[in-house]
C-alpha cells in the first residue's frame, strides 16, 4: 500500500529505531566523550591511548560484514538481540582497575555494536519509500544527537553534583542496551525474506558507483577519527583549551544539538538535491571548520568552530546513508553495508594511531590539519559517483 509522505516516519520500525537510537545514545553520551581521559585515569598513556581507540574501531569492524550476511540469510531481527551481549562487557568496562582489561571488554561491546548496524539500516532503509530515505535517516540521526545532547549534559550533572565517576557511568549504560535489545528484537517488525543472495549477485551489486562511494565514506571515517570521534576531541580540549571534565560534556551536548538541529533541515536538502551533492558540501564544509578549530587558542574561541564542525559532519553521515539505500537493492542491503561498515571501520582505524604518533612531532593540532586535509580529498572522491537522478513517487510496499 501506498503512503503519504508525512506519514512513512510514523511506520513502526522508524519509530522503534528513533526511540531506542535516542536512549541508547543518553547511555552513550554520559562517558563516552570522556573515555580518552578515563583509560589515562587507569594508567594509559597517550600513545597506548592512540592505540587502545585503534584496536576498538577494528573491532567494531571485524563482525560488521558477518552481521550483513546474517541479516540476509536469517532476518534483521534475530540479529538484533546480539545487542544483550553488552550489558556484561560494560559491567566489567566500568568496574576494573586495569586500562587493558577495559579495552578488551569495550572492544567487545564495539564487535557486538557492529554486527547489528547493518540489520537495523536495512529495516530503517525499507521502511520508507525511496525518495523519502534522507529524510528518514535525518530522523534517526536526530534521535542519535538528540541523545548525546542529552547525555552528556546529563554526564555532568552526575559528575559534578553526585560525583558519579566514569566507570558507573559505563555501567549504566550497559543495563539501557539490554532493555533496547528486547524492545528492538521483540517489537521491530520485518517483511518476509526471499533466497540469500548468491556470490553472483553480490559480484554484480559492485558497482563502480559503490566503490567510490567506498573510497569517499572511508576517508571521510578517517577524517572523523581525527577530529570529532577519536580521542584528540578530548585531549585537545583537556590539553590546550585546559577544559574540565564537565565542560568537555557539555560542549559535547551542545554540538550535537546544534547538530542535530541541522540535519533535519539536511535531510530535507538531500532528499530535493542529491546525497552526492550533500556529502561533497558537507566533505569542504568540514575541511574549514576543522582548520578554524585547530587554531583557536581558547575554549571561548572554539565553541563556534566545533559547532560547525558538528553540523556538517552531521548532514555528510545522514547523506551518506541515503546514498547508501540508493547503491544498494533489498536483496542484498544488509550485506553489500556490512561490508563497507567493515572496509570503512578498517580504514578509520588508522586515525587514531596515526594522530598519536603525529603529536610529539607537530604539536596537538596535528591530527585535526591532517584530518581536514583527508575530508577535502573524500569530497572529490565522491564527486567520481554519478549524479542520482529524481525517481518517480514510489509505493512503499513493505509491510513493516
Amino acid at each position: 500500500m501506498s503512503a503519504p509522505a508525512g506519514g512513512v516516519f510514523w511506520n513502526r520500525n522508524l519509530v522503534l529505531a528513533v526511540g531506542t537510537g535516542f536512549v541508547n545514545t543518553v547511555g552513550n553520551g554520559l562517558w563516552s566523550a570522556l573515555l580518552p581521559l578515563y583509560y589515562r585515569q587507569l594508567g594509559a598513556t597517550d600513545g597506548e591511548i592512540g592505540i587502545a581507540f585503534t584496536v576498538a574501531l577494528l573491532a567494531n569492524t571485524v563482525l560488521q560484514a558477518v552481521g550483513g550476511l546474517m541479516a540476509d540469510r536469517f532476518g534483521r531481527r534475530a540479529i538484533l538481540f546480539a545487542m544483550l551481549g553488552n550489558t556484561p562487557m560494560f559491567i566489567v568496562a566500568g568496574t576494573t582497575g586495569d586500562w587493558r582489561v577495559l579495552l578488551l571488554a569495550y572492544s567487545g561491546t564495539r564487535m557486538l555494536m557492529g554486527t547489528q548496524w547493518p540489520a537495523l539500516f536495512a529495516l530503517i532503509s525499507e521502511a520508507v519509500p525511496r525518495e523519502a530515505q534522507a529524510r528518514a535517516f535525518s530522523y534517526f540521526e536526530f534521535s542519535i544527537g538528540l541523545g548525546l545532547t542529552v547525555g552528556p549534559a546529563l554526564g555532568a550533572l552526575l559528575i559534578s553534583q553526585y560525583h558519579v565517576g566514569i566507570g558507573a557511568l559505563m555501567v549504566i549504560h550497559g543495563a539501557i542496551l539490554a532493555i533496547t535489545a528486547l524492545v528492538r528484537g521483540g517489537l521491530m517488525r520485518e517483511g518476509p525474506r526471499g533466497a540469500p543472495p548468491s556470490v553472483r549477485q553480490l559480484r554484480a551489486a559492485v558497482s563502480p558507483d559503490l566503490v567510490w562511494f567506498a573510497v569517499a565514506i572511508c576517508l571521510a571515517a578517517l577524517a572523523q577519527t581525527l577530529t570529532v570521534a577519536g580521542p584528540f576531541y578530548a585531549l585537545f580540549s583537556a590539553d590546550v583549551w585546559k577544559a574540565s571534565e564537565a565542560e568537555i560534556n557539555l560542549l559535547t551536548s551542545a554540538a550535537s544539538l546544534v547538530g542535530v538541529a541541522f540535519g533535519l533541515w539536511g535531510g530535507h536538502w538531500a532528499d530535493h538535491t542529491s546525497n552526492r551533492r550533500a556529502i561533497i558540501a558537507a566533505g569542504l564544509g568540514a575541511s574549514a571548520t576543522v582548520i578554524a578549530w585547530m587554531l583557536s587558542p581558547t575554549l571561548a574561541w572554539g565553541v563556534v568552530p566545533v559547532l560547525a564542525t558538528f553540523m556538517v559532519v552531521e548532514l555528510e553521515v545522514i547523506a551518506q546513508q541515503a546514498e547508501q539505500s540508493r547503491l544498494t537493492t533489498p536483496e542484498t542491503r544488509a550485506s553489500i553495508v556490512g561490508a563497507l561498515g567493515a572496509v570503512q571501520g578498517f580504514v578509520s582505524a588508522g586515525g587514531p594511531m596515526l594522530g598519536a604518533a603525529l603529536i610529539p612531532f607537530t604539536g596537538p593540532g596535528a591530527p585535526f590539519a591532517l584530518g581536514a586535509l583527508i575530508s577535502a580529498a573524500s569530497a572529490l572522491a565522491m564527486g567520481r559517483v554519478k549524479s542520482q537522478t529524481p525517481s518517480p513517487k514510489s509505493q512503499n510496499t513493505n509491510p513493516v
